[in-house]
């Protein structure tokens, strides 16, 4: 892993919102890039070869929980817009963890774009067992923690039904993209499928307001003068992004879910523009997860964790994963 102070900009992300924290005091940050997954039975040019994946783990100069918090990000962004994260949490946490999706942020691959889904989720499986590797092994014990936003939420649910032994003490999901929040006219929709056969990684953009993420305006100011941040979607990753959501709300994938034992929580802004909130808290109600929790943000928009009055999300996801540590 790298540490270059030089360049530490161009790899933590240089653009925090005004007024948002550094890295705590007695904390530094380390990067690298390693290969993702590849099929050799994908048609599609773009994933033929591994991707490079960026991650970047910030961590305390001394260990004291062994707690480490793994964020998975939304679409369209990348990991260095969660710097503010250790501020909030370095009480709670010895390292934040977060991986740059293929396709985005400072990963290789062609942008918005993935030939199946479920390499998002594969890539995700590979950054955990990287992760118990690479990370410091002296005491205490290593535990971990993921967090998944948006698109990483969706991804995170996912990784859980493909492997039901991952090594996790606890999950938080935050307006996880079960369903858009404006519906997809059927013309767009039937559009993007026969793209995704004969034009796959055709790029369109995106119609997202930057202004619906927080109320906060500099959130919004950041996230568009981002040079990391992206609009693109190709037909393909629209394609499979619509079976993706479908798929994880069916009865066979709660099912799956039930026999999973992490807990679950599920962090819902009531406010969200981008994000159905209603898939949401149905999908909680219909969850058959012994162990689950939901906590709701009124009016906050899209990303609770950057909105006015952050402090009461980073109050209820430290609770949590404190009330789930075997290292307490």
């Amino acid at each position: 892993m790298s540490s270059d102070s030089k360049h530490h900009k161009t790899y933590l992300g240089s653009l925090q919102p005004k007024g948002f924290p550094a890295l705590p005091p007695g904390w530094f940050s380390e990067w690298e890039t390693f290969e993702g997954v590849v099929s050799p039975n994908i048609q599609g040019a773009a994933d033929r070869k591994a991707p490079g994946l960026f991650s970047v783990v910030h961590q305390a100069e001394t260990w004291r929980t062994g707690r480490v918090l793994v964020i998975i990000h939304g679409l369209f962004e990348h990991g260095g817009r969660y710097l503010h994260f250790p501020h909030y949490l370095q009480d709670t946490v010895d390292a934040v963890c977060c991986l740059d999706l293929r396709g985005h942020g400072r990963s290789e691959g062609l942008r918005g774009h993935v030939e199946e889904f479920d390499f998002l989720t594969d890539d995700v499986l590979l950054y955990l067992q990287r992760l118990e590797k690479t990370l410091p092994k002296n005491s205490p014990r290593l535990e971990f923690h993921l967090f998944g936003h948006s698109l990483g939420g969706l991804i995170t649910l996912r990784a859980l039904t493909r492997d039901r032994n991952l090594p996790l003490r606890s999950v938080s999901v935050s307006a996880p993209l079960l369903r858009i929040a404006v519906e997809v006219p059927f013309a767009k929709r039937l559009a993007a499928g026969i793209l995704s056969r004969f034009w796959g990684n055709l790029h369109l953009l995106s119609e997202l307001d930057p202004r619906h993420l927080s109320h906060d305006q500099e959130v919004a100011d950041a996230y568009s003068a981002d040079r990391l941040v992206h609009q693109k979607l190709t037909p393909r990753f629209f394609s499979e992004l619509q079976r993706a959501m479908s798929e994880t709300q069916r009865a066979a994938s709660l099912a799956k879910l039930s026999k999973v034992s992490t807990a679950i929580q599920v962090l819902a802004p009531l406010g969200d523009q981008i994000v159905d909130v209603r898939t949401v808290q149905k999908f909680y109600r219909d969850l058959r997860v012994s162990d689950k929790e939901l906590k709701t943000y009124p009016d906050f928009f899209h990303e609770a964790f950057n909105e006015i009055g952050k402090e009461k999300v980073f109050e209820d996801l430290c609770t949590w994963i404190i009330s789930h540590s075997a290292n307490s």
